[in-house]
């Protein structure tokens, strides 16, 4: 039974919503992933809806992706919606052509799609219901009645296959009782009295809105005689809910006066329906019941056509309205939104099928790498991985594993360099080539590799360069040093356009040129060796600073002796490998680095002599040679020519380079970052852990941990230490002496060291080392045979030999001193 003693209760259409799944799921998604993470909110979300405009189709509430909360700071969470209150709304926005209102809603993006179909909706709804009540209560909602209209969102983003679970709910609140209507609903013009004064209001209401913004306001006119003429329209004013004492009273003194002024309660209508106001509606009459106290009243829903107020499609309605009394606490209707198929529970929107492939791979690869900072590294610069340029020298076993691992840390840019073709016993140990690759006398292993990488992930930037690497100590023929000579210029263009260098080759002698440039030109080195059961990985010590002062050099022997891209500083340039953002410095500076030198140019060269080892610096892979690396490949049988590895090795040293590549890259003193395991130089031995070296502390708190110098493997006992070792001074690669003759002379000092490795021996003092110690060991051997002589000689003999044991003593000590010195 009808309350009102039998007036039909008035029932409301409620908001139907509409996502813009081309950009607001997609931003949703990278809240989530870069923002958000594992929080959930409540997050303000600007959603905004318009009348109906449509004979067929209500008013939507939509939202974009310019309705979410921009992420604080550049890269922290969104802000939270306020405790307690609404969101803040923008101001109102002046409505030209079809007005739009902006509704104060709230999102929760759940992390599991239990949470979503287990979350408290009843509470939230509460909620939002309460802070609608709290606004009437103030006059909030009075000022601006876009309050009326809360939205909430509760959604859960599939992150992994695009599918999002979503639930759209419009909170209203139940007054104490229904409110009923006086009479049927009837047309604007059966309810002003014709057709000019529905123009009049229709006109007056679109003026209103364009001003102020707002979906609700009061209309105020004289009664009229209903015969639609000018002069039964003497006036139609319109005035903000605020004004309804002011409004009301001047209605009440024109009460029983010719023309009295009729007030009406006017709404932008989101309902299409003949007989059913918008939802806004049903909160704004409890407005209107509670802080006007009025019993009845009538209220013109305004509804669109063609972007405008049209009074054809709108109607009026007289509504009989409850008895708010003191102390109510309106219960609230959650209003949640039916699924596809008209039942409870949330809809599904499926982005995958309307995504490019390769867009996915993209956003696979990086969801992957973001999802690490989730929990496990909050802190981790994936960037600073992902920017990075590597150069893999060799494409062989080490070089596939090396650069698979390298997609998985979101690695674009990869470059190979070989100059072999692929045999029939490849493909089975070296991931990224097939059968089809060997046929034909087998394709070029740098191409052939680059374009797996492409295959794998689309959205690499990989290239394959064939190109022999200089020896030392291989036969160079004056005919081929032209060649040679252009395999230097291509491979320091290589380096200089990379920030990583692996060095991955067959031989020994092949790491020599690479190793040099490293030092020289500013660019992190990584070694990766296979034995038949053992590994050796390691990071190369921090290139070498420049030389205090730099003049000009002069070419030697009349050869063009330039190094073009002669390095900047290399503290600069370590530190760029080491915080990743090569990209970023590369968008920034437009150029490459390094010095654009045309060739023939000579580099400076320093004025003074060469400067010191470094205190501290770690070695490179030729550290612990005492002779100039010469050619291995001579008088080799068919197993040393080979790779004879266990077919696991590849894959243990291809990714732990890789890792160390990135644990260098996360700390912050990047190539100088002093080694993980021992607080000082030599060998770590079984305590190289880090437990204990009070120099590990700090680095424990870094994203990925320290990163050591050198790490050594054993198969044969699934062993694996980590060491380290100091630079050597009078390394042929790394040395002062080295790098200075290099940076000076340029490719006429490579050119010789290649074709005599002695020369390099000579510049660092090796030649000399052996001298000594050739004069040590013969000085060593005639105190043996001297005591060989005394030991025949009888008693006396002997005694002397006791005496000669002493001696011995001595002069041990002197050679010991005589070594230290050297």
């Amino acid at each position: 039974m009808d309350p009102f003693g039998g007036l039909d209760t008035l029932r409301f259409w409620p908001f139907e919503s509409k996502v813009e799944a081309a950009t607001f799921w997609s931003a949703l998604g990278e809240l989530k992933l870069h923002s958000l993470k594992l929080g959930e909110g409540p997050l303000p979300l600007r959603a905004s809806w318009s009348p109906s405009n449509h004979a067929s189709q209500p008013g939507l509430l939509s939202v974009g992706a310019d309705s979410l909360p921009q992420p604080g700071g550049g890269g922290g969470a969104a802000a939270p919606a306020p405790a307690g209150g609404a969101p803040d709304l923008a101001p109102p926005r002046a409505a030209g052509g079809s007005p739009s209102f902006d509704a104060p809603a709230q999102l929760w993006v759940l992390n599991t799609v239990e949470r979503l179909l287990k979350f408290d909706r009843k509470a939230a709804a509460q909620q939002a219901g309460d802070r609608v009540w709290a606004a009437i209560g103030s006059g909030a909602a009075e000022a601006d009645p876009r309050l009326l209209a809360p939205a909430l969102l509760l959604a859960y983003c599939d992150l992994k296959h695009y599918k999002y679970r979503y639930w759209w709910a419009f909170p209203a609140l139940q007054p104490p009782q229904p409110i009923a209507l006086a009479a049927p609903p009837a047309s604007l013009a059966a309810a002003l009295g014709g057709d000019a004064a529905v123009a009049a209001v229709a006109a007056a209401c679109a003026a209103h809105v364009a001003a102020t913004g707002l979906p609700a306001w009061l209309v105020s006119m004289d009664s009229g005689g209903g015969d639609g003429s000018s002069a039964a329209l003497p006036g139609v004013a319109t005035a903000p809910l605020t004004d309804w004492a002011r409004v009301r009273q001047e209605a009440e003194a024109a009460a029983g006066v010719p023309g009295e002024r009729q007030v009406w309660l006017a709404v932008a209508d989101s309902s299409h329906l003949a007989e059913n106001p918008g939802w806004l509606l049903r909160n704004l009459l409890l407005l209107a019941a509670a802080r006007w106290g009025v019993r009845t009243l009538g209220v013109l829903c305004l509804r669109g056509r063609r972007g405008r107020f049209d009074a054809s499609a709108s109607l009026a309605l007289h509504v009989t309205l409850p008895q708010v009394p003191p102390g109510y606490a309106p219960p609230a209707l959650g209003g949640w939104e039916p699924n596809e198929r008209g039942r409870p529970g949330p809809r599904t929107a499926d982005v995958a099928p309307a995504l490019d492939p390769r867009q996915l791979a993209e956003a696979a690869v990086e969801l992957n790498l973001r999802l690490m900072r989730w929990r496990a590294v909050p802190a981790l610069d994936v960037g600073a991985i992902a920017g990075t340029r590597c150069l893999l020298l060799g494409a062989g076993t080490l070089g596939c594993s090396v650069a698979r691992c390298l997609l998985g840390w979101g690695v674009r840019r990869i470059t190979f360099v070989d100059n072999s073709r692929v045999a029939y016993s490849n493909p089975v140990r070296q991931s990224l080539f097939n059968f089809e690759d060997c046929l034909e006398g087998g394709r070029p292993k740098a191409a052939a590799a680059a374009e797996a990488l492409q295959r794998i992930f689309p959205g690499a930037s990989a290239a394959g360069v064939q190109l022999s690497v200089p020896m030392p100590g291989h036969p160079l023929a004056a005919a081929d040093e032209e060649q040679v000579a252009r395999d230097i210029a291509q491979l320091e263009a290589l380096v200089d356009d990379h920030d990583v260098v692996f060095l991955l080759m067959d031989t020994r002698e092949s790491r020599w040129l690479p190793t040099l440039l490293c030092a020289a030109r500013g660019r992190l080195a990584l070694n990766a060796a296979l034995g038949f059961d053992g590994y050796v990985v390691m990071r190369h010590g921090a290139p070498l600073p420049p030389e205090p002062r730099e003049v000009s050099g002069a070419a030697a022997g009349g050869e063009a002796a330039g190094a073009e891209g002669h390095a900047a500083p290399a503290e600069q340039q370590a530190g760029r490998a080491a915080a990743g953002q090569a990209a970023a410095e590369r968008a920034a500076a437009a150029e490459p680095p390094g010095d654009q030198r045309a060739p023939g140019v000579q580099p400076p060269a320093p004025a003074s002599e060469p400067p010191s080892q470094p205190r501290g610096r770690l070695g490179c892979y030729f550290c612990n040679d005492v002779v100039a690396p010469l050619n291995s490949t001579v008088d080799r049988t068919l197993d040393q020519q080979c790779t004879v590895a266990r077919p696991g090795l590849s894959a243990i040293a291809g990714s732990l380079a890789v890792e160390l590549m990135a644990a260098v890259l996360q700390h912050p003193a990047g190539a100088a970052a002093p080694p993980l395991g021992n607080g000082g130089f030599g060998g770590a031995g079984a305590g190289a852990t880090g437990d204990g070296d009070p120099s590990n502390e700090g680095q424990r708190e870094l994203p990925l941990g320290g990163a050591p110098h050198m790490i050594r493997g054993q198969l044969s006992g699934f062993t694996q230490l980590c060491l380290t070792g100091q630079a050597f001074s009078q390394c042929t690669a790394c040395s002062p002496a080295v790098v200075r003759a290099y940076r000076q002379r340029g490719r006429a000092f490579l050119l010789e060291g290649l074709r005599d490795p002695t020369r390099l021996e000579d510049l660092t003092g090796l030649t000399e080392l052996h001298r000594s110690s050739e004069a040590l060991m013969e000085a060593w051997g005639s105190s043996d045979d001297e005591e060989d002589e005394g030991e025949t000689g009888g008693e006396a003999g002997r005694g002397k030999g006791g005496g000669g044991d002493g001696g011995e003593g001595g002069g041990g000590g002197g050679g010991e001193e005589e070594w230290e010195e050297l």
